[in-house]
């Protein structure tokens, strides 16, 4: 595949959100992780996205015309997942009685783009957990 300007924007460079208030008033900010030199700025966010899409193509098509290295995004492993072990007990008042809950979890995995659950006799959110608690 040649590397042209479209292939460099097929590539997932992470961008990284700076908003900002100071004197002149509120805008944002928005920067590549791996080429910080390469941001845009504006006053809403897709003003911000704008000007860094401009200042990418115009920053590649350079560096290209230049002969210059132009940095590629990191490719990080696959996600990690992490078992924890959590204990809780819910009191449930009724008018009829009252009713003690607990579980044990098994195990919580955590990966990007997944939602923490717990595995017991039906599937429950992290957070369901913790607000039961």
């Amino acid at each position: 595949m040649t590397k042209d300007l479209a292939y460099y924007r097929t590539l997932p460079y992470e961008r990284e959100w700076l908003p900002r208030d100071d004197e002149s008033g509120r805008y944002f900010v928005v920067r590549l992780r791996n080429v910080p030199e390469i941001y845009g700025v504006g006053a809403t966010r897709q003003e911000a996205l704008t000007a860094l899409r401009n200042a990418f193509d115009d920053q590649i098509a350079w560096c290209l015309e230049e002969g210059v290295e132009i940095p590629e995004p990191r490719v990080n492993p696959a996600p990690k997942k992490a078992a924890v072990t959590i204990e809780f007990e819910r009191i449930v008042t009724s008018p009829v009685a009252d009713v003690r809950q607990s579980a044990k979890t098994k195990e919580v995995t955590r990966t990007a783009g997944t939602t923490e659950s717990y595995r017991t006799s039906r599937p429950v959110e992290v957070g369901e957990l913790l607000q039961a608690a």
